[in-house]
C-alpha cells in the first residue's frame, strides 16, 4: 500500500473518531481550557497530528499551579513581558516543530479552508508578537528572529488562494440563524444575552461610524497589530433617522472636544463594537473576511448629567460574544458564545507589565465583562473614538443613497488594511515571502 494510500485511510477513520468526539454537546465545555476536547486536539481527532501539537505549543499555556489555559481563548496567551517561546525548552520544541512542519510540508495536511484560516490566525499573531518590542529594549532579539524565520515561511506557505478567503463562512449569520439567542434587549431580563439580526443591515437602524484619519477604533487595531477590522454602531431608541439626526447636531455642535455641554444621545441607546477577521492570500493580499471574533454591546439604561462618576458606570448593560473555535469548527451557533458577567478570563487588551500565566498570583483572572476602564463616562462621553463622530463631513462606512456622504468610498477595512500595511511587522513578514519564482502553492 503506497503512503498516499495510507495517508487517506488514516484521515477517513479519524474524521470517523472526530465526528463521534463532536457528537454530543459542547456548551457545557466552555469556557474552562482544561476540556476532553484538550486532551484530543482541535483541528484533528489524533491529538499527537502536527496541527494539533503545533497548536498546542503555541496557544496552550500551563500556569505554575499546573493549570493548562488557552486552548480555546480568543487569542493567544502572549504578552509584551511573555518570555515563553524564547527561553528553554518551550523555544526549542517551538522551533522543532516549526521545522517538522516545514520539512513535511504540513500545509498539505488538511484541506479544510476554515481550519486553514484559523491555523493562520493564531501563527500570525505569534509573529506580530515576536516582532515587538518590550520599553527601551528588545527582549530576546536572537530567540525572537529565530522564530519569525520559520513562522514567516511557515504563513506563506499555509496562505490560501484569495477565492478560499473570500468564501469563508459568515458567522455571524449563522449565530443568528441558530435561534440560539435573543433578537434585541429585554429590560427586564437585563442579563440575557442578544444578536441584532440587522447589526450589519446597511439600511437598518445601527449605524456603522466612519473612519476619520485612520481606523475608527484605533486602540482596539492597533492592540492587535491590525489583523481584525473593528466596526463601531450606534443605534438610538428611534431607529436610523433618529440616529442620523443625532449626529448632524453633533457635526454642527462648536468646540465638540471634552465639552460637557455635547448633545447627549438619550437613554435606550446602544453602541456595538463588532471584530472581524483579517487575512492575507497566497499572493500577500490583506483582505478581510466574513469571521466576527467578538462583538460588544452596551446599553444605556440611564444617561447621568456631569462628569465622570459610577453611577454613569452602573447606568449601563454590557454585553459580550466571542468566537470559540470548538464550536465553530463543531458548527455550533457560528462558533459565536455569550460571555457571563462573572466569568473570569485571562485579559489580551489593556493590560501592562504583566504576564498573566508567569504571574498568576499577582496578575489574576478578572471578570472581562466590564469595560470601566476606558467607557466610564456618561453616555456620549464614552465613546473611546469620539473624533470618529466629528469628520469634515458627515460619512459612513456603509453608504446608503439618501444618507449624508452617500458614494463615499472610504471604507473601515480599507482604513485597517492601510494602517496594517504601514507597519513594522508586516514588513518583517513580506521580508520572509518567497521569490516570485518560488510561490507558496500547496
Amino acid at each position: 500500500m503506497s503512503w498516499r494510500s495510507k495517508l487517506t485511510g488514516t484521515a477517513i477513520l479519524a474524521g470517523f473518531f472526530l465526528a463521534l468526539a463532536w457528537g454530543g454537546p459542547v456548551e457545557k465545555q466552555l469556557p474552562g481550557d482544561n476540556t476532553s476536547r484538550a486532551r484530543t486536539g482541535l483541528f484533528h481527532a489524533d491529538p499527537e497530528h502536527l496541527w494539533n501539537r503545533l497548536h498546542g505549543q503555541f496557544t496552550v499555556r500551563t500556569a505554575p499551579s499546573g493549570e493548562r489555559h488557552g486552548f480555546d481563548a480568543l487569542d493567544p496567551l502572549l504578552w509584551p513581558e511573555t518570555e515563553y517561546l524564547l527561553t528553554g525548552e518551550s523555544h526549542r520544541k517551538a522551533l522543532r516543530l516549526l521545522d517538522e512542519f516545514l520539512r513535511v510540508r504540513g500545509e498539505r495536511l488538511i484541506s479544510d479552508p476554515l481550519k486553514q484560516a484559523l491555523l493562520q490566525r493564531d501563527l500570525w499573531a505569534v509573529f506580530d508578537w515576536s516582532a515587538g518590542t518590550v520599553g527601551w529594549k528588545d527582549h530576546y532579539p536572537a530567540a525572537r528572529a529565530a522564530l519569525r524565520a520559520k513562522l514567516g515561511p511557515l504563513l506563506w506557505r499555509s496562505a490560501m488562494p484569495e477565492k478560499q478567503v473570500r468564501a469563508l463562512p459568515d458567522n455571524y449569520r449563522q449565530a443568528v440563524a441558530s435561534g440560539r439567542y435573543a433578537a434585541q434587549y429585554d429590560p427586564s431580563q437585563r442579563e440575557r444575552p442578544f444578536l441584532p439580526p440587522d447589526l450589519f443591515d446597511p439600511r437598518g437602524p445601527w449605524v456603522k461610524l466612519t473612519p476619520n484619519r485612520g481606523p475608527t477604533a484605533r486602540s482596539h487595531v492597533a492592540a492587535f497589530s491590525g489583523r481584525s477590522v473593528f466596526f463601531v454602531f450606534l443605534r438610538l431608541p428611534g431607529g436610523r433617522k433618529a440616529t442620523l439626526d443625532y449626529l448632524a447636531k453633533l457635526w454642527h455642535f462648536p468646540r465638540p472636544w471634552f465639552n460637557l455641554d455635547l448633545p447627549q444621545f438619550p437613554p435606550g441607546t446602544k453602541v456595538a463594537l463588532a471584530r472581524r477577521l483579517v487575512l492575507f492570500d497566497a499572493n500577500g493580499k490583506l483582505m478581510d473576511t466574513a469571521i466576527t471574533e467578538s462583538l460588544q454591546i452596551r446599553v444605556f439604561r440611564e444617561v447621568p448629567a456631569g462628569g465622570l462618576s459610577g453611577a454613569s458606570f452602573r447606568a449601563q448593560d454590557f454585553f459580550e460574544f466571542k468566537l470559540s473555535r470548538v464550536l465553530l469548527l463543531a458548527g455550533e451557533a457560528g462558533g459565536l458564545r455569550p460571555v457571563t458577567p462573572d466569568e473570569a478570563q485571562l485579559r489580551s487588551f489593556g493590560t501592562h507589565g504583566c504576564d498573566m500565566i508567569a504571574n498568576m498570583e499577582s496578575c489574576p483572572r478578572t471578570a472581562t465583562l466590564k469595560c470601566e476602564n476606558c467607557h466610564a463616562w456618561p453616555g456620549v462621553h464614552s465613546l473611546g473614538s469620539l473624533d470618529a463622530l466629528f469628520p469634515p463631513r458627515p460619512l459612513y462606512t456603509d453608504p446608503v443613497e439618501g444618507d449624508p456622504g452617500f458614494g463615499v468610498p472610504y471604507l473601515e477595512s480599507s482604513a485597517t488594511l492601510y494602517w496594517k500595511k504601514t507597519h513594522y511587522d508586516w514588513g518583517l513578514l513580506n521580508a520572509l515571502r518567497p521569490l516570485r519564482g518560488n510561490p507558496p502553492g500547496r
